[in-house]
């Protein structure tokens, strides 16, 4: 509805569309956000890892925090399934742009090698991880780009991307086995992501904003 009201004008009010699902076609909830999956259990628990060296969010420059440029991203990665496969996510703090690969485990050695297969023909300028132990080997990084990391218990600090996962849950659910989705499907998620049109940038597109183009969506 904001991308019409964007492109075109706005037509019923989201309220609207609400009011008649909940009304007429409840079958239709199970696809509301956060209302299509019930709780389910941690599957093991992660480990934290030593990042003395590595600088903290703060001492960040104030346009990495402004998001007044583009080529600043978060990293975080999200398990499924058995807690052996998984997904390592990489997102831009300006455009929101999305990129995102399979990983066979938390392992560092392979996190650290899948992020370089993912991001070598990328821009990128900084890179904000979170304190757990799979991003040990991402110090590896520091002679292409800056690297940050959050405040134990404080990731708010890199929270685009902790929402990020959140829309990614939405389209692979927690109990989903990864290894046997195609990379051509971890592709098509990743593009109906940076396809779809965001509130937080205007009801444009995550990849309008990243490459500075429009494009049509409504026929």
């Amino acid at each position: 509805l904001g991308r019409l009201k964007y492109e075109w004008w706005e037509v019923v009010s989201v309220s609207t569309v609400y009011r008649y699902i909940y009304l007429y076609s409840p079958k239709w909830k199970k696809y509301l956000a956060h209302k299509s999956y019930g709780y389910r259990k941690k599957y093991g628990s992660r480990k934290w890892g030593n990042y003395k060296d590595i600088e903290l969010t703060e001492v960040r420059e104030e346009k990495h925090n402004t998001r007044e440029e583009r080529w600043h991203t978060e990293s975080d990665s999200v398990m499924c399934g058995s807690g052996k496969w998984g997904l390592t996510v990489n997102s831009d703090r300006y455009s929101r742009l999305v990129r995102m690969r399979k990983i066979e485990s938390l392992e560092w050695e392979i996190v650290y090698r899948v992020m370089r297969r993912m991001l070598k023909w990328e821009i990128i300028k900084s890179i904000t991880i979170d304190n757990w132990v799979e991003f040990s080997k991402i110090r590896r990084f520091r002679k292409w780009y800056d690297i940050y990391r959050c405040r134990a218990y404080a990731s708010w600090e890199k929270w685009w991307v902790e929402n990020v996962n959140g829309i990614i849950r939405r389209e692979i659910p927690k109990w989903t086995i990864i290894s046997e989705m195609t990379d051509e499907q971890i592709q098509e998620i990743e593009d109906r992501i940076n396809h779809k049109p965001r509130k937080i940038l205007g009801y444009r597109t995550a990849y309008e904003v990243h490459y500075n183009t429009n494009l049509s969506y409504i026929p």
